[in-house]
């Protein structure tokens, strides 16, 4: 159920993906080697802009996987306020999607616990 790119997607935004997909923290690059690949049965698709309308700026999400309409978030002591990441929350929640956030620490450190909660998801979600 992917989304279709709109004529809105500019080279600029585009060329924003690529650099965020080949520039990734430490925590992105531990959860993309565990989920890529269909690793977990599904197609996750890293740094996706997501858009519900037409006239929506959007956000980008770390991973999103159409087949589960399931985004996946890491936060990171960079990351946006919790009121802003309540507000992209919402956001993905109008469009229809589940969010699950995991913290950075949590993936360098145990990413075992991280990918079971979102294989759990997958699995109960299929």
């Amino acid at each position: 159920m992917r989304k279709a790119a709109t004529k809105a997607d500019s080279e600029a935004t585009e060329a924003r993906k690529r650099n965020m997909r080949h520039l990734p923290t430490r925590a992105e690059h531990k959860l993309w080697t565990l989920i890529k690949d269909k690793a977990l049965g599904v197609k996750f698709l890293r740094q996706e802009r997501i858009k519900l309308n037409r006239n929506d700026i959007g956000y980008f999400a770390d991973y999103v996987c159409y087949e589960r309409d399931l985004i996946v978030e890491i936060d990171t002591s960079l990351t946006l306020e919790r009121a802003q990441n309540a507000e992209r929350n919402e956001y993905f929640a109008s469009g229809g999607f589940e969010v699950i956030r995991l913290r950075d620490k949590d993936i360098t450190g145990n990413p075992n616990q991280c990918l079971e909660q979102i294989m759990k998801f997958v699995q109960n979600n299929g």
